[in-house]
């Protein structure tokens, strides 16, 4: 039995430890595991702890040196049974064991003290305390501090005590203790409804939840962001806090996939990580998304990987969305090594197939009846076969444990769009191990079949469409689909309605004063079926520029329906002011004007502030390098055609493959299959033949 023989003499209290252990355990004990147990060494006659004249707050500590020879991951546990403790001494001492790295028992008090956490009477009434995995062929030393608790009282003065207990390992398969990482993202313009614009900046927040049993180290958040030519990631603007008192500021590596490095994340932690993105231009409106995951190592060296968050924001215009993403869960949490998750889609099986055939052929050569062929052809073939099939089937285990599609998010696009020049992007992150392999883009019209868009390698990319594929007023979608190369693919689609009409003008208008400082003004909505709104214009001038500096109000209104407005109090009731009124569409489009005459407009292809795209609009200036045309009510201005443009190298206006979203594209590989059965047929039956 394991002794722990305790002698007080001193005047407070003056303790003699004498730690036996039944089968023997030397001063520092060495523990060797294999497969078929754990031997511990010195065998016999040996104390663990022996120390003469303990006082209270006095530590004593101890090496176990445990090494594992077994073919697996080893979990070790140290046992302990058979204990007496007659004096009751154990729950006066205090009790740690460090792994080397980690207390994975007990917890320091400082310096080579052990807390109040944990006691000896712990130790022998708790169970067996697990020591955390030791690879194949590793080893780890353990130190056991033991010290006596600093308030131990007189009792136990001029004492002596004996503790008897045998000491156990066990060796055996890796426990279940494994992190599991959650993530959450947001950002603080969509938390505010905010549109942005140019040299916007946003603030996206992002958290790490470590909610297993297992420590996870090496953490890193992985982050795609849109377009890098309309968006600046500030990858020197991280700041990581974590629950645990870290607070430092980060810096990430790569080029669109970003990483960000957390280090360690234990059990029950969280980690939040900002960062900041600055809007460069607002040439594609509409919802972009960021896109992340978190990854980590465990205890058995496997990787852990957290859901998926897309985390929108939106850019230009204040319209309408076609869809909508508030911080999408694309997967749940998986596990790169040490666990099938199902079957790959699309793995390739024709090593396999090949391997059988093979194995085939050299039974049937090991059964010819005549010796005269080669046995060592015979044998290569045979064993050719068995080690293609081993191969392949640890090929298929590594493939297996990426099933996962990456996460696409097509820019989820206005409502309406009042042109027919306009650009697309995506952003894709590969999220299970394989790599991001491609981006098919793809569009079509309502009511028809889907056309090419092209095919792209980058995690994010931007596509110019013009009037070769947008011909005509329709509703249009748009669709990305993402692959990674083991041909696990999602698509994501988005839609606009196209419509560059304009509205009838607002019939029937007239003015009335009221008092000496108010109008009324009263008009009849045209009978369109996309009216939107009214745009309304003041001025003291009988002529006047129509444009935003003039604008006093806007009115959403219903078709062919009455409406009127009241221009509570004018600037200078000493004089006379006068209106015009413009329809505006859901797409945008403006109509003509109505209402006082002299009034005058300009028509420009690129919009002034707070007027529609491509409509008549008031003012002298010049807009985006346009000269502003003058133009009379009632006067016709001739269009100007549309510019084209492309994005090199892509492919516009072919027709999609047949192969529908998420589909690969088929491989040549069974014929060379179906050619190779037939050559390894052929042989074995003419050697069978030669030798019969």
């Amino acid at each position: 039995m394991k002794k722990f023989k305790f002698l007080t003499s001193f005047i407070i209290v003056s303790l003699f430890i004498s730690f036996l252990v039944s089968r023997v355990l030397a001063v520092d004990l060495t523990v060797t595991c294999n497969n078929s147990g754990c031997d511990m060494l010195p065998s016999s006659g040996a104390a663990l702890f022996e120390e003469p004249d303990i006082k209270p707050g006095y530590s004593v500590s101890r090496k176990i040196t445990v090494t594992n020879n077994g073919d697996d991951g080893c979990s070790l546990v140290m046992g302990t049974k058979d204990e007496t403790d007659p004096n009751n001494l154990a729950i006066v001492l205090f009790t740690a064991i460090n792994d080397g790295t980690t207390y994975v028992y007990g917890t320091s008090a400082g310096g080579n003290q052990a807390s109040d956490d944990k006691n000896l009477d712990d130790v022998f009434s708790g169970g067996d305390v697990g020591l955390g995995t030791i690879v194949n062929g590793g080893t780890k030393t353990y130190t056991w501090i033991v010290t006596m608790d600093p308030d131990a009282g007189n009792e136990y003065q001029d004492t002596e005590t004996v503790f008897d207990f045998d000491m156990v390992f066990t060796c055996g398969a890796p426990t279940e203790e494994a992190p599991e990482l959650v993530m959450t993202k947001t950002n603080d313009a969509k938390e505010a409804g905010t549109t942005l614009g140019v040299n916007d900046i946003v603030i996206f927040t992002i958290t790490v939840e470590n909610t297993g049993e297992g420590e996870a180290v090496n953490v890193e958040v992985v982050d795609s962001q849109p377009l890098a030519d309309y968006f600046e990631y500030k990858k020197d603007s991280g700041n990581l806090s974590c629950t645990d008192g870290t607070n430092t500021s980060l810096v990430a590596s790569g080029t669109n996939p970003y990483v960000w490095s957390l280090g360690e994340i234990s059990p029950e932690e969280i980690c939040t990580l900002t960062y900041q993105v600055k809007i460069l231009s607002t040439n594609i409106p509409g919802t972009h998304s960021n896109i992340a995951f978190a990854r980590g190592q465990g205890d058995d060296g496997a990787t852990y990987y957290s859901n998926v968050v897309i985390d929108p924001f939106q850019v230009g215009v204040d319209l309408s969305l076609s869809a909508g993403y508030s911080g999408e869960v694309l997967g749940a949490a998986i596990s790169e090594v040490g666990e099938i998750l199902g079957a790959a889609t699309g793995s390739k099986t024709l090593w396999l197939i090949l391997s059988l055939l093979m194995v085939l052929a050299g039974i049937a050569l090991k059964l010819l009846r005549k010796r005269k062929t080669s046995q060592i052809f015979k044998n290569l073939v045979l064993i050719l076969g068995l080690s293609g099939i081993v191969l392949a089937g640890a090929v298929g285990v590594v493939r297996a444990a990426d099933t996962q599609a990456p996460a696409v998010a097509i820019v989820k696009l206005p409502e309406y769009f009042n042109k027919r020049d306009f650009e697309i992007s995506y952003t894709a992150l590969d999220v299970g191990g394989a790599g991001l392999r491609d981006v098919h883009l793809e569009y079509h019209k309502q009511g028809e079949g889907w056309q090419d868009l092209g095919t792209y390698s980058e995690s994010s990319r931007k596509v110019n469409l013009n009037s070769s594929q947008i011909n005509e007023d329709k509703k249009y979608y748009f669709r990305a689909t993402a692959c990674d190369n083991e041909n696990n693919c999602a698509p994501d689609e988005t839609y606009t309605n196209i419509d560059t009409s304009s509205p009838p003008k607002p019939e029937n208008y007239s003015k009335e004063k009221i008092g000496v400082q108010s109008y009324k003004i009263r008009w009849h909505n045209p009978d369109s079926d996309d009216l939107n709104k009214v745009y309304i214009y003041r001025s003291d001038k009988r002529e006047f520029d129509a444009n935003d500096s003039t604008k006093v109000a806007e009115q959403s209104v219903s078709k062919n329906t009455d409406s009127e407005w009241t221009d509570p109090v004018v600037p200078d009731s000493s004089k006379e002011y006068y209106y015009a009124l413009r329809s505006v569409d859901k797409a945008g489009n403006a109509s003509g004007l109505a209402g006082d005459t002299y009034t005058t407009y300009v028509t420009t292809e690129e919009a002034a502030p707070g007027v529609p795209v491509g409509e008549e609009v008031g003012g002298q200036e010049v807009i985006i390098g346009q000269e502003p045309v003058v133009q009379k009510v009632g006067e016709v201005l001739e269009e100007k055609d549309e510019a084209e443009a492309t994005t090199e190298g892509q492919i516009l206006g072919g027709e999609t493959d047949e192969a529908g979203p998420g589909e690969a594209k088929k491989m040549p590989w069974k014929w060379l299959l179906a050619v190779a059965a037939l050559g390894l047929i052929g042989i074995s039956y003419w050697l069978f033949k030669k030798e019969g």
